[in-house]
């Protein structure tokens, strides 16, 4: 162990990149360029020669720490990729890379500071996304527009472009981080959901990033259009399993134990619409946004001749991030407007508490009515 956080036991044997062995790779959006096939890896560990596109980099970590693996005594050998100023995502002048971001076990995304690392969506849905539309049951899996996805950050996912796992996938699952970015537009911009290899906890963490959550703005005043905020900033899902295999099999929901941490959530825009106008509110969030979402899907699924269905219809959420020390910047609430801007929706209030030592308190700020859930175990 090389530092713990004692404000919870999840996290305290994180391995953390201070002390594992580690490899690098760097990115730069507008100098980089990608190896050509079949040399994916030769720019690992080389900072004269940054690739171009986030996700190569990413997976060209992986490939490296499988093809180098040497068995259980090298389980603490993780990949970091160093990414340099720039605008990320499938735009004119940018990185290239099509969304989502796939992140994936054992490498980590650390970006130089977090308004000079920008990963913009397109509004081009990617990713099939079990959506919360209702208060019973949901919606099924509807195609949406996600930036950076978790679900093959776990040991037992596919290489990238494979079938087959890495070669540590029989070891603990490490916690991957992605820090200091800001996150435009999409529909979801981190989606902590069903992983791509069955079922997995997912361990994550998501800090010192900045989530633009407004809509309707322009990027300079002559640009074409306008980007469109996303519902949901961070959305933890879990859907319900159960084995077809036998009464006696495990069966419940998987873990989605995500640290979220310094970050700031971004609902509004103070300023001046023009040099003539007096400062106002603009560029409202839209008002269904959310900044946090913990919630199950609980069936129905059919496997074989069986139902897979939890008893428990109602969406709620069940999983165990820890939330600390983040900032939820809402406007006042609009008294026109049926819905408003949440910033945590099924968060069990135990998951947002810190101590140094001393009692345990909240150590976020939002605005009070800003939080809801349908237990009593939730403050928000």
């Amino acid at each position: 162990m090389c530092v713990g956080n004692p404000a919870r036991a999840q996290v305290i044997n994180d391995p953390d990149p201070q002390c594992a062995q580690v490899v690098h790779a760097w990115v730069d959006p507008g100098l980089g360029l990608d190896p050509p096939a079949g040399a994916l890896t030769s720019q690992v560990n080389d900072p004269d020669r940054p690739y171009r596109r986030l996700q190569t980099a990413i997976d060209a970590l992986q490939w490296h720490l499988n093809n180098t693996y040497q068995g259980p005594p090298a389980q603490k050998t993780v990949g970091l990729v160093h990414a340099i100023p720039g605008l990320y995502g499938p735009h004119a002048g940018g990185s290239g890379d099509l969304l989502p971001i796939v992140m994936r076990d054992r490498v980590h995304v650390q970006g130089t500071s977090t308004r000079a690392c920008v990963l913009r969506g397109v509004g081009i849905a990617n990713t099939h996304v079990f959506w919360p539309s209702s208060p019973i049951s949901g919606g099924f899996p509807t195609l949406r527009e996600v930036l950076v996805t978790w679900q093959a950050a776990v040991p037992a996912a596919p290489l990238p472009s494979e079938t087959t796992p890495p070669a540590w996938s029989d070891q603990p699952d490490t916690r991957e981080f992605i820090d200091s970015w800001t996150f435009q537009g999409g529909e979801v911009q981190m989606y902590i959901g069903d992983v791509a290899a069955g079922n997995w906890e997912i361990n994550a963490r998501i800090s010192n990033c900045v989530f633009d959550l407004r809509s309707g703005w322009k990027v300079t005043p002559s640009s074409p259009g306008t980007v469109t905020g996303p519902y949901f900033a961070i959305m933890l899902l879990s859907t319900f399993w159960e084995s077809d295999s036998g009464l006696a099999d495990p069966r419940g929901y998987f873990d989605r134990k995500a640290v979220i941490a310094n970050n700031t959530f971004v609902f509004a825009e103070w300023a001046r619409a023009d040099a003539n106008s007096p400062p106002s509110w603009i560029h409202d969030s839209r008002q269904e946004a959310v900044g946090i979402i913990d919630v199950v899907n609980p069936g129905c699924q059919t496997s074989g001749s069986m139902t897979i269905a939890d008893a428990a219809q109602e969406l709620r959420g069940v999983s165990n991030p820890l939330i600390v020390n983040n900032l939820f910047r809402t406007r006042p609430a609009n008294p026109t407007a049926p819905t408003k801007p949440m910033a945590m929706v099924g968060i069990d209030a135990r998951d947002t508490l810190a101590s140094n030592g001393g009692p345990y308190r909240e150590s976020n700020v939002f605005a009070a009515d800003r939080v809801g859930c349908s237990t009593d175990l939730c403050v928000i």
